[in-house]
């Protein structure tokens, strides 16, 4: 009968154990079925639909702002680009007749002067020379910074058709 006995406590503390993890899980199933069924209320929803949609309406503000300035700053850009071209073509047809002259200037020291040396006048052909050669350098860089400031423009150009497309 000891055997017998410590079998049926052995049982009861078996099952004891096994009623306590029942009541354990059913109680975590309610809980947690409860807090399933606490969802935010149809105003608390409404309220946080309306607070999302005010947030995108303020990015989406933000970002047309940010847009519009942008064209306005490339604009700007265009406007100084063009009075550089400006500025670099009136420089460019100051130089480009300083260049004629200063060819016609070398075909008169090339002719025969009364009173000069030969060696003054090889001289005066070398300066003429130089002159020339540093008035053809700086037309060739006006018309290259011309040119580059042009391409600045279409770049502009092309930037802002991009962000007007995205408005």
């Amino acid at each position: 009968m000891g055997n017998q006995g410590r079998s049926q406590n052995e049982y009861h503390a078996m099952t004891r154990s096994i009623s306590k993890m029942i009541r354990s899980s059913v109680l975590l199933f309610v809980i947690f079925g409860l807090c399933l069924s606490c969802g935010p209320s149809k105003e608390e929803a409404e309220k946080l639909s309306r607070a999302r949609e005010d947030s995108i309406r303020v990015a989406t503000e933000k970002a047309t702002t940010l847009r519009l300035t942008s064209i306005s700053r490339l604009q700007d850009s265009i406007r100084q680009s063009e009075a550089t071209i400006e500025a670099a073509n009136n420089r460019l047809i100051v130089r480009r007749a300083d260049l004629v002259a200063s060819t016609d200037r070398l075909s008169t020291i090339k002719t025969y002067q009364f009173l000069r040396t030969a060696e003054q006048r090889e001289q005066q052909i070398r300066d003429q020379m130089i002159l020339i050669q540093n008035l053809e350098q700086e037309v060739k860089e006006l018309a290259f910074r011309v040119e580059v400031e042009r391409n600045r423009i279409m770049d502009f150009h092309s930037k802002i058709e991009a962000l007007q497309k995205s408005l």
